[in-house]
């Protein structure tokens, strides 16, 4: 059963999708995937060993969504380089006005942007 929520700004409506509550039924079974969550387990803590010897996570993280939001904006038939996206956000391009920067640098930077605010959003919040 999908479920959405639905709020509105000025005229126009937004939905998002809620999903069911956990734990969800029938209960998840996770027989056979033992070998596969250890993995995983692993590779989390290896990552997270990794995070603690970077000299600024909150810098790498930054970057990083930027590189990840650049790369599904490819996807979607945007051309921007990073670079690009650096200095837009940066506004030191000279003499341009914001409102004549390329619509895909303004794409990209509003995805980063949502990607950023969902790292932060409140639990059990459905819209920030």
């Amino acid at each position: 059963m999908e479920s959405y929520a639905v709020k509105y700004y000025g005229d126009e409506s937004v939905r998002a999708f809620v999903p069911p509550p956990l734990p969800p039924k029938p209960p998840v079974r996770l027989a056979g995937l033992e070998l596969l969550l250890e993995q995983a387990n692993h590779s989390l803590g290896r990552l997270d060993g990794l995070a603690s010897v970077l000299p600024n996570l909150p810098l790498f993280i930054y970057a990083w969504v930027r590189k990840e939001a650049l790369l599904s904006s490819q996807i979607e038939g945007t051309q921007a380089s990073l670079s690009d996206l650096l200095l837009f956000e940066s506004k030191e391009i000279p003499g341009v006005p914001d409102r004549r920067h390329p619509p895909g640098q303004r794409r990209i930077c509003s995805a980063a942007t949502r990607s950023r605010a969902g790292v932060h959003e409140r639990p059990g919040a459905v819209f920030s």
